[in-house]
């Protein structure tokens, strides 16, 4: 189990649910900070009892990702499903026909793990139990971004890193998480 865990399992033990009976977990930071591997790593150390919604899938493409719209359906679908205690869908956004498809269904659990950018913006605060911030350089992540990605999406990802630094100013998502980890090796 990778060193920086520790902290964060048991600040999810200790933490009590504050989205219905689910202990919900935020993974928030810029594109390419590795939001991703974290939560893989957290479900993988906690088990079976976890839900992981990527932010990635909520997005409603590239230039109306980081707006009201989204918050919106933090505050209105993600939010209430998680805290209902019954398994609910979510819109599914489709990055090769550019957008939403059907809706994605998620299962009700006692840990939910909600992570990407956005993911822990005010709307979600009040009901999450841990907010986790993974800082990685600007260069660093867009470079991540296209490696993973692909190069053709190079000019999207730029306007995107753009709104991610207004939405985190704005929200100061950073200075509002439980645990701040740096991304890079």
């Amino acid at each position: 189990m990778p060193h920086h865990l520790s902290p964060i399992l048991q600040s999810i033990e200790q933490s009590p649910p504050k989205c219905g009976e689910s202990k919900l977990i935020t993974i928030d930071g810029p594109a390419g900070s590795g939001k991703t591997t974290l939560a893989s790593q957290i479900a993988q150390a906690i088990g079976d009892e976890i839900t992981v919604i990527h932010m990635d899938d909520l997005y409603n493409g590239w230039e109306r990702a980081l707006t009201g719209e989204l918050t919106s359906l933090l505050k209105n679908q993600l939010l209430p499903g998680v805290a209902s205690g019954r398994n609910f869908h979510l819109p599914k956004f489709d990055w090769l026909i550019h957008k939403y498809d059907e809706p994605q269904l998620y299962h009700s659990s006692p840990i939910t793990i909600v992570e990407g950018v956005g993911s822990g913006q005010r709307i979600m605060r009040s009901s999450t139990s841990v907010a986790i911030w993974i800082e990685v350089s600007m260069e660093l992540g867009l470079e991540r971004v296209l490696e993973r990605d692909g190069f053709e999406i190079e000019a999207q990802i730029k306007g995107f890193k753009r709104a991610e630094l207004k939405h985190f100013a704005d929200e100061q998502t950073k200075a509002a998480a439980d645990h701040q980890l740096y991304g890079a090796p």
